[in-house]
């Protein structure tokens, strides 16, 4: 994919997959990541530790200005129940 190429070659997910079914293509990869980096990336898990209706989501704005946004996936709109 786009972001292993950007971020070394490989992934997480790939790496560990390869621990434990691939022991040569696990040995492949590098003791320290590259530097510097091309790219890097963050997946965030938003969380309500509240229940009840949603009545406004302004915080979604403010993700969306920021200069390093890329995408926001939500099922929560106001009026969404939340528990």
């Amino acid at each position: 994919s786009l972001c292993s190429a950007l971020c070394g070659g490989y992934n997480q997910v790939d790496a560990t997959v390869d621990c434990y079914l691939n022991k040569e293509n696990f040995s492949r990869l590098p003791d320290k990541p590259p530097s510097p980096f091309k790219a890097s990336g963050q997946e965030v898990d938003l969380v309500s530790f509240s229940q009840g209706t949603v009545k406004a989501t302004p915080g979604f704005d403010l993700i969306r200005k920021l200069r390093s946004f890329v995408l926001l996936e939500s099922h929560i709109k106001p009026g969404s129940k939340v528990s």
